[in-house]
């Protein structure tokens, strides 16, 4: 009877500090995630993405939605270790820039990446100059074909 019991003892003792050592294993994982987003907000689907870590990095595609993840375990990482993803789409990049940098008590990490179009949009100084260049040229092919008929 002793003996049982001290058996079963020794197995709670083993499984508590099993299930511990289970847990802080979890606690020092990073989770990176995000989306990867065209220029008018809505998830690529396919998007190559590289997920880069002071010293290792992990490729994943993205989803339907555009979402991606990746799972650093703790012996991949430590604090201060920055934080680069990358996304890749039809021969095109876009990254985080500055690379995000890693704490000691975050252990999720939320990085949305979004492509911009290769034309100006109207909100901007390049694209006023980029519209009334475009008006300017419009304009001037108008009045030389009004002169052509008079």
């Amino acid at each position: 009877m002793v003996t049982a019991c001290f058996a079963i003892l020794v197995t709670l003792f083993a499984l508590s500090v099993f299930s511990q050592k289970v847990s802080a294993a979890d606690e020092n994982q990073i989770i990176v995630y995000g989306y990867v987003k065209d220029a008018g907000g809505t998830g690529i689907v396919g998007a190559d993405v590289l997920i880069e870590m002071t010293s290792i990095s992990h490729s994943v595609t993205t989803t339907t939605s555009g979402y991606y993840t990746w799972t650093f375990q703790g012996n991949e990482w430590e604090p201060g270790d920055t934080i680069v993803v990358t996304a890749t789409y039809n021969s095109e990049q876009v990254f985080n820039d500055p690379p995000y940098t890693t704490i000691a008590e975050e252990y999720i990490v939320h990085i949305d990446l979004q492509f911009t179009t290769g034309v100006p949009e109207f909100g901007t100084l390049v694209g006023f100059f980029a519209a009334s260049g475009l008006v300017a040229s419009v304009a001037l092919v108008l009045l030389g074909v009004k002169r052509e008929d008079t």
